[in-house]
């Protein structure tokens, strides 16, 4: 997913050449805080020493002023850590490199290095003063990040509704069901990719070829068509459309954007690296061109299909549309799924982040909205009400099914 947030200038109180607005210095920390919540201990260290230098006026200052818009929704001090880890795979910042966790040691010996994350918090201001005009120009809009886990929670969803009997009306002889996948905010794509990743359940219940370069295991806590009380085979979901938009795509056979979405992979994280390499893998075998627009384009311009059911889906994106454009592609969703039939149902998938009732913190809820659903299925009962299908991880992985929290 990409932001269109993220311009210059929002958020008065930066006045001196190393200064930055009012709410920089503590947006910084209070990613490290989330990142430390999240097991990101190393990332979070280096978010707490870019604090602590935008914060006495240094390099990170000079880099980060006139680039603040809001910092929450623009994500700031993710775009900074990006950037820092592109010098890193670029081979630009050879010390700082040193410090990051990677799969092999500093001698090159096969093995996980865990990093130094007091190391590279030191070095982080003299490489930024180092990389100042790179750094400046490298930030960007908004991190892309296309999490590969996150297909877990859309998959599932998909497979779930199914179960329900969403797509009885379009099964043919042999019960395989066409759908057509529509990704908002595709990135490069490799979520469109997910009924080609394997998925394992804690049931035992599995999606995908064994031998697929993307192992999500333990995707679930029951196979998904299970929990939609579908028995133990999985619906016969075959993709004959993939579908992204994005309103600045990657090609996830460039090195570049392929370096560019790595970058916003937390290093530590190794489990989540190998899961975007592997997706990355699979995109390149089977190409799926994303086309520049945005949520209000794809869904101005949907149309349903006879004998095929239409799925569009997203993940952490709501957050990134402006609100106008937001309204305006609810609303012409909604007006396609009053239009939605048995032959030719609509089914809108998302997981989103929602702060529920009598919640301090957002949890990560898979929706479901299923248009024309046959008369007499589980899914034709729900109705296209909005439904909280299950809860996922922050990255995805794994999927618990039944009322979040």
């Amino acid at each position: 997913m990409v932001s269109g947030a993220g311009g210059a200038g929002a958020g008065g109180g930066a006045g001196g050449e190393g200064e930055v607005a009012d709410g920089v210095v503590e947006h910084l920390r209070q990613q490290a805080a989330t990142c430390r919540g999240l097991g990101a201990r190393f990332t979070a260290a280096l978010c707490e020493a870019a604090a602590d230098d935008a914060e006495r006026g240094g390099p990170v200052a000079r880099v980060l002023r006139g680039q603040e818009g809001e910092p929450g929704p623009s994500a700031l001090a993710l775009r900074l850590v990006g950037a820092l880890g592109r010098l890193v795979l670029q081979g630009a910042a050879p010390e700082l490199a040193r410090a990051y966790p990677a799969d092999e040691g500093d001698d090159g010996a096969p093995g996980p290095r865990p990093g130094d994350a007091a190391r590279a918090a030191a070095l982080l201001p003299g490489v930024v003063a180092a990389h100042e005009d790179a750094l400046r120009a490298d930030l960007g809009a908004a991190p892309q990040t296309n999490e590969v886990g996150r297909a877990a929670a859309l998959w599932g969803a998909l497979l779930h509704v199914l179960a329900e009997g969403a797509g009885r009306g379009v099964a043919g002889a042999d019960d395989d069901v066409p759908v057509r996948l529509h990704d908002v905010g595709s990135s490069a794509g490799l979520l469109l990719q997910a009924d080609r990743m394997r998925m394992t359940a804690r049931d035992g219940g599995a999606w995908g070829p064994p031998a697929s370069p993307v192992q999500l295991g333990g995707a679930w806590d029951v196979a998904p068509w299970r929990a939609a009380g579908g028995g133990d085979a999985p619906p016969r979901a075959v993709v004959v459309e993939r579908v992204g938009v994005d309103v600045a795509p990657l090609d996830p056979g460039d090195p570049r954007d392929a370096r560019r979405l790595l970058s916003f992979v937390w290093p530590e994280q190794r489990e989540r690296v190998h899961r975007l390499r592997g997706a990355l893998e699979l995109a390149v075998a089977h190409p799926v061109a994303v086309r520049r627009a945005g949520a209000g384009d794809l869904a101005r311009e949907l149309a349903l299909r006879e004998g095929a059911v239409t799925v569009v889906w997203q993940s952490v994106v709501r957050q990134y549309v402006p609100p106008a454009e937001r309204r305006a592609a609810e609303a012409d969703l909604e007006a396609l799924g009053r239009r939605a039939s048995p032959s030719a149902p609509l089914v809108l998938l998302a997981l989103e982040p929602r702060r529920l009732p009598g919640d301090r913190h957002q949890r990560f809820c898979v929706e479901a909205r299923v248009h024309g659903a046959p008369p007499g299925s589980r899914a034709a009962a729900a109705g296209a009400r909005l439904r909280l299908l299950g809860e996922a991880a922050p990255h995805g992985v794994p999927v618990r099914w039944g009322p979040p929290g």
